[in-house]
């Protein structure tokens, strides 16, 4: 890739007040992934999630679309359900970030574009996924430590 091929990352601070109108007026958004936080899932600069409106309550699991106190947008698991507040983390986290509250959900992830290939968050697969790596939450870290290990050893053994 030369530089005039060189692809834009925008600042998703600055899209943020055009994406919760756009979500706010009913429409849907197609947002590329930004940062690790949903990593090995969806990966920064390459994946993408479409977001619809949030018009229902979401569940656990699900993937909204939030907005910080600060005002940025993030896309993490739905945990848990308790006292009122979601407890929200994302697939390459292990803290949970607690208290979301439902007024700060303004979508909610209907599908994802991983490799190219689109899959809908109502896929039974991807549910099975989403369960089970939540599940595994207190273990990740050395999880995610020993994968990271495997590819690096995998690519030296490979030269």
């Amino acid at each position: 890739m030369n530089n005039a091929e060189k692809m834009i990352q925008p600042d998703m601070q600055e899209f943020s007040p055009f994406i919760c109108e756009i979500l706010k007026n009913g429409g849907s958004v197609r947002i590329t992934v930004t940062g690790n936080s949903m990593w090995p899932m969806l990966k920064d600069g390459i994946d993408s999630v479409l977001i619809e409106p949030a018009l229902r309550k979401v569940k656990r699991w699900e993937l909204p679309l939030y907005q910080r106190d600060d005002g940025s947008l993030v896309l993490h698991r739905i945990m848990k359900k308790k006292k009122g507040a979601y407890a929200m983390c994302g697939d390459n986290q292990v803290i949970v970030e607690w208290p979301v509250y439902a007024e700060q959900i303004i979508g909610i992830a209907v599908e994802f574009t991983r490799k190219g290939k689109t899959t809908k968050c109502s896929n039974i697969l991807y549910r099975t996924y989403a369960a089970c790596w939540s599940l595994l939450r207190p273990y990740r870290l050395f999880m995610l430590k020993l994968y990271k290990k495997i590819i690096i050893t995998k690519r030296w053994f490979n030269k």
